[in-house]
């Protein structure tokens, strides 16, 4: 009988062990992947132009010649991708080693017309929160690295149609600063701002509302900081008497008259 017990409890170790160790040859259990990092976003509601293509999707590419660069699991149109390649292989310009593609626009051009009430009475949203997450990408209409922001609603003081509710997260990208890292080749945006939001960041956030998501702004960030908004100093639209940080009391009292977008 005792050879009996102690062969059965031979057997009952092994077959924990069999549970609780993968087979020999299999993989462990994957990690759960969190989905925003993967989150494609779209220039149009069929979904037929994609806009940007986070870099956990991108994944892991062989750099060794554009031929070998796969991207067939990339939802991306043929030029997008051709495009794509072209800056992966585009030699570093500047002692950090990183490719920084020219931008179209000037940046720093400021037409100086409106006031920080005025700016923000075109918006429908305008809302404190707290950045969650940052989401490095590919911006494909502008052929640059961007950011997608996931900013977590505290206090609407301009919120046409209910569009932000306390609690509910909105997204908006930001080129700004922005970084993506493909197997090791860095490709940057040149930084426009002063203010790069990180995760716990607390921001003022504007814009209107995105046709393509619910969830999506187009809109800005500025920094919230010791109980002042700071206005973005390259901001083009705004007066150059208006760039001075702002007590969030006083931008709630200039907000109280605005009743919807003064388009």
């Amino acid at each position: 009988m005792k050879k009996l017990s102690v062969g059965l409890s031979l057997c009952l170790l092994a077959a924990t062990a069999a549970l609780t160790l993968p087979a020999a040859g299999r993989s462990p259990a994957r990690q759960e992947v969190d989905p925003d990092t993967l989150r494609v976003l779209w220039s149009d509601k069929e979904h037929r132009w994609p806009a940007f293509i986070p870099q956990a999707l991108i994944g892991n590419l062989n750099l060794t010649s554009p031929e070998t660069v796969d991207l067939s699991h990339l939802p991306l149109l043929e030029g997008q991708k051709a495009d794509l390649k072209f800056f992966l292989f585009a030699e570093p310009d500047g002692a950090d080693g990183c490719f920084t593609p020219p931008i179209a626009e000037h940046l720093g051009l400021r037409d100086a017309s409106l006031d920080l009430r005025e700016l923000l009475a075109t918006e429908q949203v305008v809302t404190t929160g707290i950045v969650r997450k940052v989401v490095p990408g590919w911006l494909t209409g502008v052929d640059m690295a961007a950011n997608l922001f996931f900013v977590e609603v505290d206090e609407p003081m301009h919120n046409v149609e209910n569009l932000a509710i306390p609690g509910q997260t909105l997204v908006l990208i930001q080129r700004s600063g922005a970084e993506l890292v493909i197997s090791g080749k860095r490709i940057c945006s040149p930084k426009t701002e002063e203010f790069l939001p990180t995760a716990g960041s607390r921001v003022l956030l504007f814009g209107t509302s995105h046709e393509t998501d619910a969830d999506r702004l187009r809109g800005r960030i500025f920094e919230i900081r010791d109980g002042r908004v700071y206005p973005n100093q390259h901001y083009e639209a705004l007066k150059a008497s208006e760039l001075a940080p702002i007590p969030l009391w006083e931008l709630r009292q200039r907000l109280e008259t605005v009743t919807e977008p003064e388009r």
